[in-house]
């Protein structure tokens, strides 16, 4: 297999009439889908396709239709920011942006100057058979398959181009390691521009299984979200999804008959993972851990029952295929228990570097092997299990997403009358330090139309003056401790 579409083919073989995917408005199954992808693929150009459109069973077939027509697809978050989905274009080269018929408008006017069209019109063509097959002659493994953005340091954001074969090569394992089946219903929670979605979709697709498209707004309303997943027993869902579960008491209006629980994004409280298993019993709770630069995963765990009487936030043994170690700052390789360092990853699975970008990250071996510095710390424990420990810079894990607190810093300063900012993230906290005469309240403003929601900070302080470390840098460890000791 060298391609995701193989993936589709087999089940819509196998299985042409069973549905793969539903969302609150439709259903579509395995040969349908297929369909829509050629009808697509004959009418999109062979390169990058933006997707501006809410998750939904069309917009599935668009994103394979980009791959059918030779090209790759990258998802535009719609509750972004103008400026930055602006940004993200650009950064893309996108040769089209593809719509709902309710977004239109709106993308003619965030997109001026590119060619923006309906996803109704793009299945209003025949099939060219002859395109879709030369495509497929001159694809190799290592084409584009997606590209995602993450928060970056520069304040801009940073597009993560992955292949088809690292994605291929990710679900194969990743389905076989969590005993996955083609019964199994995947309940959908994480946005398509998150590859958390990626172990949904292509889980689906690989195996014939089946997956609900989650609505966002379900995330506010717990009783319809229950009633919406009542049928699956699969959850692949960010951490602070789950902690929704437990503050919302929704496990108590209805309890799914969920099979496993596989969760990642950022560390669980221990509190909220007793919760969960008290409500869940028989649930099987599985911990995976990896950035979007190694595709999806790279290590995991299965959490047995002594781990909810004391539990630890152990990230477990690398996946198949994959080569997960430590360095220190010295870039040796650690093997020894309790010594903390730095993540590092190679194999098929990295991506294939930034889009148009820096790929500093990524590093070659003595040995000539491509590896990732995941920039995470971690140590093995006695048993030889991967614990994650925190951040070696100033990335944070936040709502399941990853954030460069630089970034938010340099948004802020772009703000008038601000003329220094430093962002701190302590117990779960974002509290902005700024020097300047600007108002809290329209420095917040401000921040509200430039940064998405998970990149808002809880608390806005105003300092005559903020500290300064005898390097001449903003003395950080002094303003956690201010965090920290006045909890804000």
């Amino acid at each position: 297999m060298n391609n995701v579409l193989q993936m589709l083919e087999h089940s819509a073989k196998i299985h042409p009439d069973k549905i793969a995917f539903k969302d609150v408005d439709e259903k579509i199954s395995f040969s349908e889908l297929l369909q829509l992808s050629k009808i697509g693929g004959s009418f999109l150009p062979s390169g990058p396709i933006a997707v501006y459109m809410k998750k939904s069973c069309q917009t599935l077939a668009v994103m394979l239709s980009a791959i059918q027509a030779g090209g790759f697809y990258s998802i535009i978050d719609l509750y972004m920011p103008k400026e930055r989905k602006q940004k993200m274009c650009k950064l893309l080269q996108a040769d089209m942006i593809v719509c709902d018929n309710e977004k239109y408008d709106e993308a003619r006017d965030i997109f001026e100057g590119y060619s923006i069209i309906k996803a109704s019109d793009i299945f209003n063509c025949p099939i060219n058979e002859t395109k879709l097959k030369t495509v497929r002659l001159k694809h190799i493994s290592t084409d584009i398959l997606y590209c995602n953005f993450t928060s970056g340091s520069t304040g801009n954001p940073k597009g993560v181009l992955i292949s088809h074969i690292s994605v291929i090569d990710f679900i194969e394992v990743f389905t076989k390691t969590m005993g996955l089946k083609n019964s199994d219903v995947f309940a959908n929670q994480a946005p398509f521009d998150f590859d958390v979605s990626v172990k949904d979709i292509y889980s689906t697709l690989f195996l014939g299984a089946q997956c609900l498209l989650i609505p966002r707004i379900y995330f506010t309303k717990p009783f319809m979200l229950m009633d919406f997943i009542s049928t699956a027993n699969i959850l692949i869902w960010a951490v602070s999804a789950l902690i929704f579960l437990n503050v919302t008491k929704a496990l108590s209006y209805k309890k799914p008959n969920i099979r496993k629980i596989i969760y990642s994004g950022e560390i669980m409280p221990s509190q909220h993972i007793i919760k969960l298993k008290n409500n869940l019993p028989k649930t099987q709770f599985i911990n995976v851990y990896g950035p979007s630069e190694i595709t999806c995963n790279c290590t995991y765990y299965f959490l047995n029952k002594k781990d909810f009487s004391n539990y630890e936030n152990i990230i477990g043994s690398a996946f198949s295929n994959r080569r997960v170690f430590l360095i220190d700052e010295n870039e040796n390789l650690i093997s020894s228990p309790s010594t903390i360092g730095e993540i590092c990853v190679s194999g098929v699975c990295l991506a294939l570097g930034y889009l148009g970008g820096s790929n500093d990250a990524f590093h070659i071996s003595k040995n000539g092997q491509r590896y990732y510095k995941t920039g995470d710390l971690a140590f093995f424990n006695e048993k030889g299990l991967l614990c994650i420990k925190g951040r070696k810079d100033f990335q944070i894990k936040r709502m399941g997403h990853r954030i460069e607190l630089a970034e938010i810093e340099n948004v802020a300063q772009n703000c008038n009358e601000v003329s220094r900012a430093c962002a701190i993230y302590e117990s779960e906290k974002l509290v902005l330090f700024f020097e300047g005469i600007q108002e809290e309240s329209i420095l917040s403003e401000y921040l509200r139309k430039k940064l998405p929601f998970y990149m808002l900070p809880n608390i806005i302080i105003r300092k005559k003056t903020i500290p300064i470390n005898k390097n001449g840098k903003i003395d950080r460890a002094l303003l956690t401790k201010e965090v920290s000791c006045k909890n804000y």
